[in-house]
């Protein structure tokens, strides 16, 4: 596991999730946040079942990976965490700000919105990514 902090760190009980996911043949959408980055990911069981999305929204304030490897460039973090973590999709190791999410029974999609300055009371926001999983396909589509 890459960050035993997390759900890859329970093994034994993401597995658990992942299978009872698949065998009752749901559309699986997790949200996470925590890390304070943003970024998407397919879920797959241990034998490489797809069962699922992650969405995980950017903090608004808080430091991400910018604050523990500033470094790096953020585009080299990005480039290292999507080849090092085979189902990571999408991420953003820099930028502050939300996601909104629009659910109906044909897909769920997410938006990640990003503001121009956490510092100042004027700011401007601006779409980062979106990314969306019909249904019945539990991966990750643009």
């Amino acid at each position: 596991p890459y960050n035993i902090d997390a759900w890859d760190g329970y093994s034994a009980a993401r597995e658990q999730l992942l299978n009872t996911a698949r065998s009752l043949n749901k559309n699986l959408v997790v949200l996470a946040g925590d890390s304070h980055n943003a970024w998407a990911n397919n879920l797959k069981t241990q034998d490489g079942t797809a069962v699922g999305v992650e969405f995980a929204t950017s903090s608004v304030s808080s430091p991400g990976f910018e604050e523990y490897v500033p470094t790096l460039p953020p585009a080299t973090v990005q480039a290292v965490l999507l080849q090092l973590i085979t189902n990571l999709k999408y991420m953003n190791p820099n930028e502050r700000g939300y996601m909104s999410i629009t659910v109906t029974p044909e897909s769920c999609e997410t938006q990640w919105i990003f503001v121009s300055d956490i510092l100042m009371q004027t700011y401007s926001s601006s779409v980062g990514k979106t990314l969306k999983v019909l249904a019945g396909t539990n991966t990750l589509s643009e």
